[in-house]
């Protein structure tokens, strides 16, 4: 079990068919930046691991809106790493998050800012819950 929280990054949302019809699917990224020592002048470096997650149906009908480039969200799930060929000949890996379960943490905070902004058309932002969109019957978060 691994736990994740950070950015994310890309997000392709798609249908694809099945055996009981059309199926939503939702691949995004999360960028992780982790402290990586210090450089010479003494500033802590960092470094960045990409996870990248798919979540499924009803699910990722729900929470599509709400997981954007930028938003921060945080996953918890089974990481699995594949190992490939870089285009320069090295060894690459990427990780992902399997069985992921994902919970909003907020948006993305514009330079200058202290909090992330409230959407104007957001009705939820003065109660602190998401509108769920009519048909969902599962929660999609924890």
């Amino acid at each position: 079990m691994i736990y994740v929280a950070g950015n994310v990054g890309n997000t392709d949302k798609r249908e694809i068919d099945s055996k009981k019809g059309k199926l939503t699917v939702l691949n995004f990224s999360i960028a992780e930046n982790l402290p990586a020592g210090k450089d010479e002048s003494g500033k802590t470096k960092t470094r960045t691991n990409w996870y990248r997650v798919s979540i499924f149906g009803k699910y990722a009908d729900a929470m599509a809106p709400y997981i954007t480039k930028g938003s921060i969200v945080s996953v918890s799930g089974d990481l699995s790493v594949s190992e490939y060929k870089k285009k320069d000949g090295g060894t690459g890996f990427e990780m992902n998050i399997e069985n992921p379960r994902v919970s909003l943490l907020g948006n993305r905070v514009a330079k200058g800012e202290t909090t992330a902004p409230a959407s104007a058309t957001d009705s939820s932002a003065d109660s602190g819950f998401i509108e769920v969109p009519d048909g969902v019957d599962e929660i999609p978060f924890a």
